[in-house]
């Protein structure tokens, strides 16, 4: 291949990349929500950290106990000299045998050796001290359960979080596809109301009354578009996916479990999470897509939600041109 087929060919392979559809570049994720809360909980930085002091905590301890234990000391020395100073006998201090002198000639006597080595063992067991050491492992086993109850904690929070979003998504996909439908409604009202005009059966007010409906309508549909992409951003954030993951939800969720341990979402007491779940649920049971006869415990939990009156005003909103079904606002549905 020449360099001017080889410059052709880098081109095109350029172009077909440029021209390539973003979107497909994408990632397709199908998750469900167990395996949502799964990723959240396990790949979640702060549990992390959390795990991490923990495990701390625990090593804390174990060398607080080990503290119970005598001590055993070891002491060693090596030491070692360059030259040693001798002991010099001359010929004959020790008198002499036979006419010869004892020792016949002078002797140097060493003294010791050039390396010594010198090594001792204790085993001590202060008792004074144990009230202490006792009263220090106390301490750190309160410092592991509360390590342990703090992720726990943070665990339920991340789990809450990622339920949440989950249903958020899923929800804001339904108030997406709603805000299309009236978008389109919309769109047909307008071609009839100009119809009208032009055959002088209706005003020209009628027309720009649908203009408006119309745009309304638009404005409702651009809001649901960023709302869905914020909220994929933020449970791709939380799970610990590129920002840029198209999350494919599992719409089949059943939670009717979480209303046999609990009264509330989250625990016994009515929360933010019941507020936030309850207002996203009423939106899709403004369409009639809730099959509320097989979620009785989900049922009677929402029932309780649109008993309260501060949840009165939110059933009062109505889409023009798209009445609720009856049992919307019914508190014995």
């Amino acid at each position: 291949m020449n360099r001017g087929n080889l410059f052709r060919t880098l081109a095109i392979a350029g172009l077909a990349v440029l021209s390539a559809d973003p979107q497909n570049a994408a990632e397709i994720r199908r998750i469900t929500l167990t395996e949502a809360v799964r990723l959240a909980i396990s790949q979640n930085r702060a549990l992390k950290i959390a795990r991490l002091k923990v495990i701390e905590n625990q090593e804390n301890k174990a060398g607080q106990r080990s503290a119970y234990f005598p001590s055993i000391t070891n002491q060693s020395n090596a030491l070692h000299i360059t030259d040693l100073q001798n002991i010099v006998i001359p010929a004959g201090p020790l008198g002499t045998v036979g006419g010869s002198f004892v020792p016949a000639g002078s002797v140097a006597l060493p003294q010791g050796q050039k390396t010594l080595f010198s090594s001792g063992t204790m085993i001590s067991q202060p008792l004074t001290q144990l009230i202490r050491i006792r009263e220090a492992n106390r301490i750190a086993a309160a410092e592991v359960a509360a390590s342990r109850d703090d992720l726990k904690k943070a665990e339920n929070q991340v789990a809450l979080q990622a339920h949440a979003l989950y249903f958020g998504v899923l929800i804001a996909r339904l108030q997406k596809q709603a805000a299309e439908q009236q978008t389109s409604y919309a769109g047909e009202n307008l071609r009839e109301s100009e119809d009208d005009v032009r055959n002088g059966s209706a005003l020209t007010v009628a027309a720009i009354q649908g203009r408006a409906g119309l745009l309304e309508s638009q404005q409702s549909l651009l809001t649901a578009e960023l709302q869905l992409s914020d909220l994929t951003t933020e449970l791709n954030d939380l799970l610990a996916l590129p920002l840029d993951t198209r999350l494919e939800l599992d719409p089949a969720v059943q939670p009717a479990h979480i209303f046999r341990v609990r009264r509330w979402l989250a625990g016994e007491n009515f929360s933010l999470a019941d507020i936030t779940a309850a207002a996203h649920l009423s939106a899709l049971d403004y369409l009639g897509d809730v099959p509320w006869d097989d979620h009785e415990p989900a049922k009677e939990w929402y029932a309780r939600i649109k008993s309260r009156p501060s949840f009165r005003p939110l059933l009062a909103d109505h889409i023009p041109g798209a009445p609720p079904p009856k049992h919307y606002a019914d508190l014995d549905f």
